[in-house]
């Protein structure tokens, strides 16, 4: 799995204003991918309903650091 981030200029149309979308690109062939899967975004979502986590994101320049914040 390889993390990415993007960092939106403005609003979207009829929403409210987004700061972060996380994106994962992942192919899920097996019963243990798609567990792996679900597993990792329940993870995820316990890290990322921090603001203080958000707002470090939010500083990273790559990838690879924002990986390595969360296995901190």
């Amino acid at each position: 799995m390889n993390p990415g981030q993007a960092i939106l200029t403005g609003p979207s149309a009829g929403m409210a204003m987004v700061e972060v979308v996380f994106l994962l690109a992942v192919k899920m062939t097996s019963k243990f991918e798609i567990k792996r899967t679900k597993q990792f975004y329940k993870d995820f979502l316990q890290l990322t309903d921090n603001d203080e986590n958000l707002e470090a994101v939010k500083k990273m320049d790559s990838a690879l650091d924002i990986y390595q914040y969360f296995i901190k």
